[in-house]
């Protein structure tokens, strides 16, 4: 695999978690063990529709490997407009 600065060239494709039941049952088969985070900088913004945008950036560890960086971003939605939105699909 062809790497540049820690960062890979290739393109996985991962499935999204949708619901705390799936979130869980993501989360769960991650199989976490001794977990340390340190969370760096938390920024939120507000939607046009009545929404959230946070992102999160900081460093995990997990079983005693060494702290890697990450960013996520989050996108929180009312609850009236998810189910309106998944009824129209």
């Amino acid at each position: 695999m062809n790497q540049t600065a820690g960062v890979s060239n290739s393109i996985s494709r991962v499935r999204s978690a949708k619901g705390p039941k799936e979130i869980h049952k993501k989360v769960m088969s991650l199989q976490f063990s001794e977990c340390h985070t340190k969370i760096r900088h938390v920024d939120a913004h507000a939607t046009l529709t009545d929404g959230v945008v946070v992102q999160v950036m900081g460093e995990l560890s997990n079983n005693g490997q060494p702290m890697r960086k990450f960013m996520q971003t989050f996108v929180l939605a009312p609850e009236t407009m998810w189910k309106r939105d998944r009824g129209s699909v």
